[in-house]
């Protein structure tokens, strides 16, 4: 991994971590220690959800709503994916064809801090 690439997520990592000062301790401890600087940074769309995925019959023909796309960790599209599990039915199901479990340590750590996050 490129040196640039660590620093951008060193970066990052402390970007995230500004929001959560004000959780509880024990998560602030558990974000931090999944936040590691390890991770190719790459484009992700950052709200791939079924409402942003156009279907026609069984192709996928479109993939709508690019305002959150950026150059993020290589685990951030799968968190935000996964982040709408619970409020759609099959979601779960059709999630984890497209977006194989991978980061789990990611994911675990995240999971809970993610839905208080301003980002």
């Amino acid at each position: 991994m490129a040196r640039r690439e660590v620093e951008v997520e060193t970066q990052f990592n402390t970007f995230i971590l500004e929001d959560l000062v004000k959780l509880p301790e024990v998560l602030q401890h558990y974000a931090k220690h999944v936040l590691t600087d390890n991770h190719e940074i790459v484009f992700t769309h950052g709200d791939f959800a079924p409402r942003n995925i156009l279907v026609e019959g069984d192709r996928v023909t479109a993939v709508l709503d690019w305002e959150d796309a950026g150059w993020y960790p290589e685990y951030w599209e799968y968190i935000k994916a996964m982040q709408h599990l619970k409020p759609i039915p099959d979601w779960p199901d059709y999630s984890t064809v497209i977006l194989p479990p991978r980061y789990e340590k990611e994911y675990l750590g995240m999971a809970f801090p993610a839905r208080l996050l301003r980002h």
